[in-house]
This record gives structure tokens, sequence and C-alpha cells, in this order.
């Protein structure tokens, strides 16, 4: 699943291992960024962008208009392929092939199985590296530019996910909005690719560092200081506004598939959908809720506190079919491993998280524009609460402006239901093109 928000991680699955690790930063080396990745139009006036996926020897094409998405591996070369579907390989039914241009990639050959090839050509946009500094931590960071003119230019800061991935090779939106006039600064968080410091999923940190970055860039020759802007997603649509609230200078800010409510509840949410999403009803919804609570007020005393409540509803519940879903989620960890254990790592990690945080008091504050993106069956981040606080927001006369795609999963992204399971396919058509359109306006780009 793309743009995952949980910043909870992996670490209910590897908690023996990470008691080992609890000092190391998130990422080791970072390989040389690959040519292929950018912007390519086709003659007919289509946009897509291709990126690094989160396998280092495979690319991510989007096009911007249908939504039409797929894992691109290698074939030998330039060459490459992919299957039907979010990541598939095989069995093959398109082709590309990119063009070498001196030492520059110059356009691809597109070819679908059974069709003729059509070509597009890159997009030449402008990338510059750019270093920054929150405090003594040092952050690396991309700017891109348009093609064309000389700025300055309007610009928006990428706040992006709970990933430990370096966002700049990954991050697709680095070559969205400048197709659209408006600056991109892509940043990769700390602890993660080529910058330093270690990896935090304090909201209060890294608001601070993507205010380090609007700061840099304002000094830019090629950025206008007066026209910069946010974007937040997933986990960055509790980062973005915080830091827009700490800025008056900041001119709008774009969340996608964020939520107000704090990560805890976000969590407590998210294992509820899963539960009812594997068929079960509200009764066993309810018992289930009965541990998520316990859990919670364990959480909330420190961990020093309800744990013979929570061991006697897993006496009571161990055995029923719906208990297992709880694997995957925070119950999962704290009815698994030894109480004397999750004080010791457990009080480690949640005190690495801004558990409770929610946006409801940060988003009476701004009085910006603001873009939310939400989807209408997001199961990672369960927005009715947020839906209908927005909408408060909004009568109450703030610039914000909502969109939800009723059928769109966490990302924007569509999907078909399979033995239960949610199989994605593509972006939502038109849901690049609405956000990009947005931003430039905006920005004035």
């Amino acid at each position: 699943m793309p743009h995952p928000i949980s910043i909870l991680g992996r670490w209910p699955r590897v908690l023996p291992a990470a008691l080992l690790v609890l000092s190391a930063t998130a990422c080791a080396s970072t390989p040389k960024p690959s040519p292929i990745a950018g912007a390519y139009r086709f003659d007919d006036g289509r946009l897509m962008t291709v990126t690094q996926s989160d396998q280092e020897a495979s690319f991510r094409y989007r096009d911007l208009e249908s939504g039409a998405t797929g894992r691109l591996y290698p074939s030998g070369g330039l060459a490459y392929h992919s299957g039907a579907g979010w990541a598939v390989e095989k069995p093959v039914v398109l082709n590309v092939f990119f063009r070498q241009d001196g030492e520059r990639i110059g356009g691809l050959d597109w070819k679908p199985q059974g069709e003729a090839a059509i070509q597009a050509t890159r997009v030449p946009l402008r990338e510059e590296e750019i270093r920054f500094r929150n405090g003594d931590v040092d952050l690396y960071g991309k700017l891109v530019l348009p093609a064309e003119g000389d700025g300055p230019f309007p610009l928006v800061v990428l706040v992006h996910g709970s990933g430990r991935e370096a966002a700049t090779f990954t991050y697709h939106r680095q070559h969205q909005f400048p197709l659209e006039g408006v600056a991109t600064f892509v940043y990769d968080k700390r602890g993660t690719g080529r910058s330093g410091g270690k990896f935090t999923t304090l909201f209060d940190v890294l608001a601070g560092d993507a205010l380090a970055a609007v700061s840099r860039l304002r000094s830019h020759p090629k950025i206008d200081p007066e026209r910069i802007g946010l974007a937040g997603y997933s986990q960055g649509g509790w980062i973005a506004p915080l830091a827009a609230s700490r800025d008056p200078r900041i001119k709008f800010v774009v969340v996608g598939y964020g939520m107000l409510e704090s990560p805890a509840r976000e969590e407590t949410l998210e294992t509820l959908s899963s539960v009812r999403a594997r068929g079960f009803g509200d009764a066993e919804v309810r018992k289930a809720t009965e541990i998520v609570d316990a859990v919670d007020r364990i959480i909330r005393s420190d961990l020093t506190e309800g744990w013979k409540d929570l061991d006697a509803l897993e006496r009571k519940y161990r055995n029923e079919p719906w208990f297992g879903v709880l694997r995957n989620h925070i119950a999962g960890p704290v009815l698994r491993y030894p109480h004397w254990l999750m004080k010791i790592y457990g009080r480690k990690k949640l005190s690495e998280i801004s558990w409770y945080y929610d946006s409801f008091q940060t988003m009476e504050k701004l009085n910006i524009p603001m873009l939310w993106v939400l989807g209408g069956q997001d199961i990672e981040a369960p927005n009715d609460v947020t839906i209908a606080e927005l909408e408060r927001l909004r009568a109450a006369g703030k610039p914000i402006d909502l969109k939800i795609y009723p059928t769109a999963d966490h990302g924007i992204v569509e999907f078909e239901e399979k033995d239960g399971e949610r199989v994605y396919t593509r972006y939502v058509p038109g849901y690049f093109e609405l956000e990009s359109a947005w931003v430039r306006e905006m920005a004035g780009g």
C-alpha cells in the first residue's frame, strides 16, 4: 500500500532485534540517483513521472491524467517491463525503452503488448542539490525548477509520510509541480538518505526541519520568498499545518490523505477497521474495542498500569477468530511480549512518537488557503471526524478547499476486492491534475 500513515512502522514485528539497535540511524549508504527518473511528455500532451521505487533496481511510473501506474522492472540496459497491477512483473503487458541522448536520457518508447510504440520526450526540469541545517543536524534536499524561465518562482516544500526511504529518490511530486511552473523542494528526512541525524517521528522536530528548509530557500535567487507553501501527505498531514502555524509568511498548505485526530486515535480506528474489513460484525468489533481501549489505558499510564485487565481480556478472547487481526497493530506486541520487555522497549519507542498530538488547535490558528484531499474508503486514516471538522471550519469562514474521492483508499488510490483483500489498481483519474491546478492558482505560478 502506498504512503503508509502509521508512525509505528514495523516495530511490532521486529521487536527483539530492535532492542539491539536502538541507537542506530535509519539508513546507511545511499546509491547514486538514476538519470531515468524525471518527467516525460507524450506527443498528445499527456504527462508522466518516473521515480525510483522502494526496490532500488525498479521504477514506478504515474500518468498524471489517467492515474495509471505500475512498477517498471529491469529487462537489461535501458529496457524495462511491467505487468498488469500495482507491483506486478509478469506476465508482461508493457515494455519501456529509455533513449540515451548524450549523457542524458532524452525520452522513452512506450509499447504496450500488442500495440504500436509511442514516444515521450523528457521534460528538461532543472535540479540543484541543497544542504541546510536545523540546529546541529545537516539535511540534504533537492530543488527542482521548471524547465523554462529565470524566476523567481513560487515554491512548494514537500513534507512526506512516515517511511524511511530517501524522498529525494522516491517522491514523485518533485517532478509534478514544476510541470505547472512551481518550483519544488524535496528533502530526505533526518536519518534517511543523505541527511544526517537520527530518524524520528516527533512532529515538533519534523515541523522544525520543514521550516528550516523554508528558511534556506527564502534566500535562493530563483525563489520568490513571499510565494512559498507546504504540501504534506499522510503523516505529513499533521506536520505541514503545524509548521505553517509557526511561520506567518507561509502562503498555503496542501494536505493529502491526512487526518486531524491523533496518531493514537488513528491506530485505534485502523485496528477496528481491519477487524471489520475481514468480515467481522458489530459484536466482534465491540470485543476488539475492549482490548484496544485496555491497550490505550496502559500507554497513557506510561506502561505502568492496566496489565491485569489486558491479561484478563486476552484469556477471554484469544481463541476467537478475529483476535489474530490485532497482530499487525499496536495491540499485537503489547499482547505478545512479556510485560518487562514492553516496559523497556515500548516506553523507549513511544517516547519517540507524538502519540497524542492532534491538529484541532493548529487548524484553529491557521487562516491561510488550504487544500485537503481525502479518500472516502481510507482504512489507514479513517476520516469521518476529520471531514466533519473541516466542514465546520469551512462554515466558520476558514479558507479550506476539501475534495473527497468517495471510492479511494489511502494515497487516493483505487482498488478491487479479491478474497477479502484490497488490490490496488491506479490513482483516481484527475487527482494529480486537481492538486497541481490548485497549487498553481494559490502560488501564482
